[in-house]
């Protein structure tokens, strides 16, 4: 199999556009760090949300942060937490999992250290909410009581 180069395939990509090659040089831009390329691969498919996304990470400072939200951006959330935690930033983590709404997860991080008591009782009691929302009575009154 033959190895391109990234300046290659955007040369390509230049000379034979389409949308999704854009986005897969915007995707491989991204992981490699090279932020000037995937600007122009977001540019070129009008995703101005991508745009945002490389202003952000340029603002970072450590290349684990940038690469843990590159993860978060692509959804592999789980990737993202791990390396949160490598940096030993939980607080990172917990913010992530309580913007998705992942409950569960978010209990999980308090009690390991991420968060206070009254992040720990609104986790449960968003727990509650969810379980009584699928009719689940038992689950969310437990939640409810350990809220």
């Amino acid at each position: 199999m033959t190895q391109y180069s990234l300046k290659e395939a955007v040369d390509f990509v230049e000379q034979n556009p389409h949308q999704r090659l854009w986005k897969l040089i915007a995707e491989t831009a991204l992981d490699k760090f090279n932020f000037n390329i995937a600007e122009r691969a977001f540019v070129k498919t009008d995703n101005y949300d991508g745009v945002k996304l490389i202003q952000r990470l340029q603002n970072f400072d450590e290349k684990n942060k940038q690469k843990a939200e590159i993860s978060c951006w692509y959804g592999r959330y789980d990737e993202a937490e791990d390396i949160y935690r490598t940096i030993d930033r939980k607080d990172l983590a917990l913010d992530m999992r309580r913007k998705l709404g992942d409950w569960p997860k978010v209990v999980q991080l308090i009690e390991q250290g991420a968060g206070n008591d009254e992040e720990l009782k609104q986790a449960y009691k968003n727990l509650g909410d969810y379980s009584a929302e699928r009719m689940k009575w038992q689950k969310a009154v437990k939640f409810y009581q350990t809220a």
